[in-house]
């Protein structure tokens, strides 16, 4: 999983190494972003490197979904494609996000409205949500069964369900997989998955670029990683697990619990405390279930992360020193190797070149890196987001990440 990942996120990430614009690395910039989206619809943004980067998403994306369909998957392809993220935290307060409230307001009014009874406020965001995406998706694109234009009810009800789909299916980041685990449950196979976040179709760059300024979850380079990310794992459960992961697993996880059956009557549980769960959290943790946010539990879930953020960058500050011993701990190896101490300092001259690291990236092995370095801090992002960004910060300001790689 991990090297199909590194070897797709690098093949797109290697165009915007060092050309990123944004503040110091860590803000969005938002005309880069606009004009990204615009490319994306076929419009001229008047930037190359828009151009470029999108260019090679498309190659991208295209190359994987040509395999992920030669694996057994079913995904087809779409004009203008550009995957879509949609935060549930902020359409629950649909009616309060489109009034300008932040998410201190509407902490207290989830408060309020429990203290005096008014605890249901579905049917009210999710009116709010509808009235604001209706107008600016692209009608000709629902039909209906007879393969008429949707009336405006049909139309409407329609919306009203992928409102509730996204409330209730909690909060899925782009480490869940959509061919195996929780994500295709009740379905007969994963070539059945591909299309279910394709449904809202807008009609140009302007309206959806509005609509995940408004109720996106990540920055527009965060999106195309994380969606190349998500596709590189399904692709390669497909390619390890066959057509359908979830029965796979589970035969193989039959097989397994009859071993350890036949083991613990021959040897006695105590001698054999070998257990199926080990298995269990291993494959949901492969899947992404593991990370599945429950719908509800995203503002706690938020905090959590950010706490675990802010633990991460108050020890980060004196990594970087500490890595100086990989330093004498490099000779040391290469003498245990038999290797001259000058042919020892020449590699690790060399290996500070600027052609190593464009090895290392056609390579993968610094895409982390890269991935990360693209990644910025966009306005919408609170809570967890600023935290995220301080960490990000750190790795670059102490240059662990330089020396590291």
């Amino acid at each position: 999983v991990n090297a199909l990942q590194n070897e797709y996120v690098t093949k797109f990430a290697k165009t915007l190494d060092g050309k990123m614009p944004g503040f110091l690395g860590l803000f969005e910039d938002k005309r880069f972003a606009k004009q990204f989206i615009d490319e994306i619809y076929g419009k001229d943004s008047g930037s190359q490197l828009a151009k470029d980067a999108v260019k090679a998403f498309a190659d991208v994306s295209e190359s994987l979904r040509v395999r992920f369909n030669s694996a057994g998957g079913n995904l087809g392809k779409i004009e203008n494609y550009f995957p879509q993220t949609h935060d549930p935290v902020r359409m629950a307060h649909a009616a309060e996000v489109l009034q300008g409230q932040g998410r201190v307001r509407q902490t207290v009014n989830v408060a309020k409205n429990w203290v005096t009874g008014n605890r249901n406020m579905m049917e009210e965001q999710k009116s709010a949500w509808v009235d604001y995406i209706a107008p600016k998706l692209d009608r000709s694109k629902y039909l209906d069964l007879n393969g008429d234009l949707m009336s405006d009810a049909d139309f409407t009800a329609m919306l009203g369900r992928v409102y509730e789909t996204i409330i209730t299916s909690g909060e899925v980041d782009f480490d869940t997989s959509t061919v195996a685990g929780n994500s295709v449950r009740g379905q007969a196979s994963r070539a059945n998955r591909g299309d279910n976040h394709r449904t809202l179709h807008f009609q140009n760059a302007d309206t959806f670029f509005e609509y995940q300024q408004m109720f996106g979850r990540d920055s527009v380079i965060e999106t195309v990683i994380g969606s190349l990310r998500r596709t590189a794992k399904d692709v390669a459960l497909l390619e390890m697990y066959g057509p359908n992961p979830n029965n796979m697993v589970a035969g193989l996880k039959r097989v397994g619990e009859a071993d350890i059956v036949q083991g613990k009557l021959q040897m006695g549980v105590w001698k054999n405390p070998i257990s199926i769960h080990m298995v269990n959290a291993s494959w949901n943790v492969l899947n992404g279930d593991a990370g599945r946010i429950a719908p509800g539990r995203e503002l706690f879930s938020d905090f959590m992360q950010g706490m675990r953020n802010i633990e991460v960058f108050s020890k980060l500050q004196s990594t970087f020193i500490t890595s100086f011993t990989d330093f004498p701990s490099y000779f040391v190896s290469a003498g245990i190797h038999h290797i001259p101490v000058l042919t020892a300092l020449k590699n690790f001259s060399t290996s500070l070149g600027k052609n190593n690291k464009e090895l290392m990236i056609r390579s993968g092995v610094i895409a982390q890196t890269l991935s990360s370095s693209l990644v910025r801090w966009g306005d919408a992002h609170i809570g967890k987001g600023w935290t995220s960004a301080v960490a990000d910060a750190t790795m670059k300001v102490t240059l662990l990440d330089a020396w590291t790689n």
